[in-house]
């Protein structure tokens, strides 16, 4: 009996220990959850606009402080903290470490390799953050926006500073204006352009086109006349100059008869196959990624097949020829990056031997419409850096 009273008031006493240790909120800490970074992120894109809106910039830090506790600090915070420093007058130093790529890119941004130069530049000044719903990101870029244009610099800011600032307050496409403006001195990303602009356009490109257009006399071989003139240039451009191979081809009846001596006979046609095989030398007046101005000077054969118009016995073909002296003109504009249409004219010094037939010898002109295209790494990596931008 003993024994059994003893171990009930041990019993009792255990348990009503066990009872008396129990938390009082230990159902709310059992259901207790751990902050939501992508709510917390939705907050702060709300809360800091509007505590800067209502001057209460202390709360504003202290937004982003609970961010950066639970969250971790990512681009999103870092570079709002360092505009938020700059508007304050405040010194602190660039975020880069806190910029890596996200998977919502906001602004235009190279995503493959021939710009990587400029991408891994652009990325270390860009605010990139994971992916939101489409109305508060977009209301909180305007917000970084407005904050960037209210930012007044002092004389002593930094080039980035500049850059950063310029870039959230107008935007990506008005910062490529400026950099192509050379506008943002002594930055990298201003020193980067103007290495790949003079680069692609001084660089080897090869290009090619075609012509299509007429060909007239000016002076002298009226009996010829107007002919369409067709043909097909390919060639290679280093820094400011220029060769290329030419073929034309004619074709039409002269305008009147002429007449060619072969082989101790007089013909007497209105035939006319004739062409040009050439080489170009010439240099680039004017050169930019929209319009070139060019000149070229040429030499060439030019060659005639004249063919009996008469019904009586035919003969074989005969040609005649001349040495081609030309000199010219061409503009071209770039619609795409790698493709242009331009205009071209040439003169056209001729003198076609017809051992001993009808003189034509003089000059004639060539006017022409022209459609290509250009390959060039160097261009290509510029332009498609810049895409978006010039075209």
């Amino acid at each position: 009996m003993r024994c059994f009273l003893v171990f009930s008031f041990l019993s009792i006493l255990l348990s009503g220990n066990l009872l008396a240790q129990e938390p009082e909120d230990l159902s709310s800490l059992m259901t207790e959850t751990l902050p939501n970074c992508e709510d917390v992120e939705l907050n702060s894109l709300r809360l800091i606009p509007y505590y800067f809106q209502v001057g209460e910039i202390d709360s504003a830090y202290m937004v982003l402080n609970y961010f950066d506790h639970y969250c971790n600090k990512n681009g999103m915070s870092a570079i709002t903290r360092y505009l938020l420093n700059l508007h304050q007058g405040k010194s602190s130093p660039f975020p880069a470490h806190y910029l890596p790529t996200y998977h919502q890119p906001i602004g235009n941004s190279t995503h493959y390799f021939p710009g990587q130069q400029i991408y891994d530049t652009r990325k270390h000044y860009r605010f990139y953050t994971h992916y939101l719903p489409e109305a508060p990101r977009k209301e909180f870029q305007s917000f970084l926006k407005s904050l960037a244009a209210s930012i007044q610099l002092p004389e002593t800011a930094t080039s980035l500073e500049k850059l950063v600032v310029y870039d959230f307050a107008n935007g990506t496409n008005a910062l490529f204006e400026k950099i192509h403006s050379e506008g943002l001195p002594n930055t990298k990303v201003q020193d980067l352009r103007d290495s790949l602009y003079h680069q692609g356009l001084n660089d080897v490109m090869f290009r090619g086109y075609f012509l299509g257009g007429a060909w007239m006399p000016i002076e002298g071989m009226e009996e010829i006349g107007a002919k369409a003139n067709l043909g097909l240039t390919g060639g290679v451009s280093y820094q400011r100059f220029f060769a290329q191979l030419n073929l034309r081809v004619r074709a039409g009846r002269a305008r009147f008869p002429y007449q060619v001596f072969d082989q101790d006979s007089l013909f007497t046609t209105r035939e006319h196959i004739g062409g040009l095989i050439g080489l170009d030398m010439g240099a680039h007046l004017i050169k930019t990624y929209k319009q070139e101005l060019n000149f070229m000077g040429g030499i060439g054969y030019d060659g005639i097949d004249a063919v009996s118009f008469e019904e009586h016995e035919p003969f074989e073909t005969v040609s005649i020829g001349s040495l081609n002296l030309n000199a010219g003109l061409e503009f071209l504009h770039y619609y795409k990056p790698e493709e242009f249409f331009g205009i071209q004219a040439r003169i056209h010094n001729l003198n076609y031997n017809t051992h001993g037939g009808t003189l034509l010898k003089g000059q004639a002109i060539s006017i022409g419409l022209i459609w290509g295209g250009t390959g060039s790494s160097s261009r290509r990596i510029y332009q498609e850096s810049f895409k978006g931008f010039y075209y």
